[in-house]
């Protein structure tokens, strides 16, 4: 089985064969980016898109259904597109599962189709790529060209927003760019809004190039990250750091039940990732276990602290947020739990 990466789609994108194509993976973005750019060339005239861009749903769709989209005829074109959106293959199972593996080996058959089954982010097992692929994905990778959409690294990300800046006509430097990204977290449908909206901001103020210092008055920060950074300083005996973290959520007027639970969250994610990795486990597994970004396991571990130490981390974070949600403490409760750790 032969998996590509999105960037390899992409560049055979003008010469698409006919052919079925199953897109997964962790970044969703992107896999609506590369469907819509296929769209556009397989379907260039939206007056027939009604016969040549069919869209169908997952939700109930059967392999019936499936066979019978792709047994029509393009209007005035060689091929048309059927795309499957939202699929989800872990709630496909036994016969459903064989009837749509049928439906897929007619497509050489039937070759007036290119056929993308867009799998939504772990919606499908995927084992342990790239050498110990799971079985469902090797069975679908036998008959539709497989396509892996993986999350990008923060420094990726950044210049792809670097990108998307140029293109809306700003003007805007890595660092900048790469601020941008740790202050909105490395959700790409949420970068790409933010983006967008510092871009029309600059414009706005009669500016092309866009300025670091409007980013905490234009962007939303991520408060994801925030914990993260807020945990890693505790963990590190840090605790001036943590304060800087904590100030900085309260200036941008963050609910201490929103930040308090996020904290948590955060420190329970670094608790099973050290239990896991205790466990034996490599950070690739550990990522697919948690359903996580390998990138972040690796940021969970590389503070060093200890199980016993995290789980009392844990502990004092639910007696804190007892305390928030009895009393209106706000960000004292808070503070208090930087003490405590």
């Amino acid at each position: 089985m032969d998996i590509i990466t999105e960037s390899d789609f992409r560049k055979q994108i003008k010469k698409c064969a006919p052919g079925g194509y199953l897109f997964f993976g962790e970044e969703d973005y992107l896999k609506s980016f590369s469907l819509n750019a296929l769209r556009e060339t397989v379907c260039p005239d939206p007056s027939l898109a009604a016969f040549n861009d069919i869209k169908l749903d997952p939700q109930g769709l059967t392999p019936d259904a499936l066979l019978g989209a792709l047994s029509t005829l393009p209007m005035m074109s060689e091929t048309k597109l059927v795309e499957v959106s939202g699929m989800n293959f872990r709630e496909v199972k036994g016969k459903l599962l064989d009837g749509f593996c049928e439906v897929f080996s007619t497509l050489p058959e039937l070759d007036c189709n290119i056929l993308v089954i867009s799998v939504t982010a772990g919606g499908i097992d995927e084992g342990y790529l790239p050498k110990r692929p799971s079985a469902i994905l090797k069975r679908l990778g036998e008959l539709l060209q497989p396509v892996r959409f993986s999350k990008s690294s923060p420094a990726m990300l950044a210049r792809w927003v670097g990108r998307h800046f140029e293109a809306n006509g700003v003007t805007a430097d890595p660092i900048l760019c790469r601020k941008l990204v740790d202050y909105c977290g490395t959700d790409m449908y949420r970068l790409s809004a933010e983006t967008d909206k510092l871009s029309w901001y600059t414009l706005a103020s009669g500016r092309t190039v866009a300025a670091a210092s409007d980013i905490s008055r234009v962007n939303i920060a991520d408060t994801d990250y925030d914990s993260f950074a807020f945990a890693n300083a505790v963990m590190e005996n840090r605790s001036a750091d943590a304060l800087r973290v904590l100030a900085e959520m309260k200036r941008r007027r963050i609910e201490p039940t929103a930040i308090m639970a996020e904290i948590i969250s955060t420190f329970c994610m670094m608790l099973s990732v050290r239990l896991l990795a205790d466990d034996g486990l490599s950070k690739g597994e550990i990522a697919k276990r948690l359903k996580i970004h390998e990138f972040r396991v690796g940021l969970c571990l590389r503070n060093g602290a200890g199980t016993e130490r995290l789980r009392r981390a844990v502990g004092l974070c639910a007696d804190a947020d007892a305390a928030l949600k009895l009393s209106p403490q706000g960000y004292t409760a808070i503070e208090r739990l930087i003490c405590a750790l």
